[in-house]
């Protein structure tokens, strides 16, 4: 028989077993006792009350005592003895390892706190051996992992509370033995509210509808509404419309829909909200909006500058600028050219290029003929008239400004 002391390890609620091989037993018996040299079995035959030991016999020289769903107060010193003279002892030391456990009555459980304040939370947790606690924030959102904070310890402190920090907090405790604890702790912020208008000002034309909406942040969300001249508005109306879209992380959006616009909407409409904590208010405008008609009249409009173009094309003569419509040649003249005639007998409003000037083609320019560029000038086509760069020969202006002089 083997005497050296053996040192069995299992799980609790597993199955331990404590070898005792033996060869050449001959008319011996073999019996089990424990810590306390309480007979456990005699032979292969259970002595003690207890139906989770018993005595089992793999292969011909084993005497291996068995005890199933063990427990905590199994662990201890067994014995396998042999009637010689003098008694042979073999000795099985049982160590029994317990997973984590958080003891909830000792755990603190959800949180509410204003935002300045200083959280306490507590997890206790207890575990053979004992196991280290460590805590993670979740925050929200399905892709979103967990953190960890503070340091590993049953106690974590969160000072100076802000909004940011309601959320969940969860504590692990392990040992590394299968498998570990979890406690989810839930902390609330209380906060004020405050509100946001993606619009301060919102035009629409009589006999038509609109949308005003604000978004409300706020712990807890208690009184959220829309007022107009100081009196709250009463959504029940076929005039108005009231939809709330939680928006999630304590945010939500108050949405008021107003139908067949008359004269009497418009102005300021406030967005109110407030809660044990405190208030906000948020005004926004609802305007009567015209829609300006293109004029019908031909209007000037300045030039464009060369800065503000794009392809550079060759000039071979002069070019001269008018309204559309206008005798170009009548309104030419420059401080250069006082041979010119004007006349209509007004100052001239456009100037001209030399011949070794380059004019540039803009995408705004449309080309009608060989000597003539059109022109919608300006940003916007509806609210500018076109006007007409008409090319003329510097040969003939010569011949004009011959004749002015004779």
């Amino acid at each position: 028989m083997d005497t050296l002391r053996v040192n069995v390890t299992v799980k609790e609620k597993t199955t331990a077993v404590l070898p005792c091989p033996i060869e050449s037993l001959g008319n011996y018996k073999v019996i089990w006792t424990d810590e306390q040299a309480t007979l456990l079995t005699h032979e292969d035959r259970r002595i003690i009350d207890d139906e989770r030991i018993s005595i089992e016999r793999p292969y011909q020289f084993d005497w291996n005592l068995h005890i199933r769903d063990v427990r905590y107060s199994d662990q201890g010193i067994y014995r396998c003895q042999i009637n010689t003279s003098p008694i042979s002892i073999k000795i099985v030391n049982l160590f029994v390892e317990v997973p984590s456990e958080i003891i909830d009555h000792l755990t603190s459980s959800d949180v509410t706190a204003q935002e300045g304040d200083t959280v306490t939370l507590v997890c206790n947790a207890t575990g053979i051996p004992p196991p280290k606690v460590t805590w993670f924030s979740l925050p929200s959102g399905a892709d979103v992992r967990r953190q960890k904070v503070g340091h590993n310890g049953e106690v974590l402190i969160i000072h100076n509370m802000t909004r940011h920090c309601g959320q969940d907090y969860q504590c692990m405790a392990y040992n590394e033995v299968e498998p570990p604890a979890f406690k989810v702790i839930k902390v609330f912020v209380e906060f004020a509210p405050e509100i946001y208008l993606p619009n301060k000002r919102i035009g629409q034309k009589k006999g038509m509808e609109t949308i005003l909406e604000c978004t409300v942040t706020a712990f807890p969300h208690a009184v959220s509404y829309w007022q107009k001249d100081g009196e709250k508005i009463i959504t029940s109306r076929p005039k108005y419309r009231l939809d709330v879209y939680i928006e999630g992380d304590n945010r939500l959006t108050l949405s008021l829909r107003l139908f067949d616009i008359d004269d009497s909407d418009y102005g300021p409409y406030t967005c109110v909200a407030a809660n044990k904590i405190g208030e906000d208010a948020e005004t926004m405008i609802l305007y009567n909006f015209h829609k300006s008609s293109p004029s019908s009249t031909t209007t000037r409009a300045p030039a464009l500058p060369p800065t503000s173009l794009s392809m550079v094309l060759p000039v071979t003569h002069r070019s001269l600028w008018s309204s559309a419509g206008e005798d170009e040649l009548s309104n030419f003249k420059t401080d250069n050219d006082k041979g010119v005639l004007d006349e209509s007998g007004r100052q001239p409003e456009y100037g001209s290029r030399s011949e070794s000037h380059y004019a540039t083609q803009h995408p705004r320019y449309t080309p009608q003929n060989s000597d003539t560029v059109r022109i919608m000038a300006g940003r916007n086509k509806e609210k500018n008239s076109a006007i007409t760069c008409t090319a003329r020969n510097v040969e003939m202006l010569l011949f004009f400004i011959f004749i002015y002089y004779l």
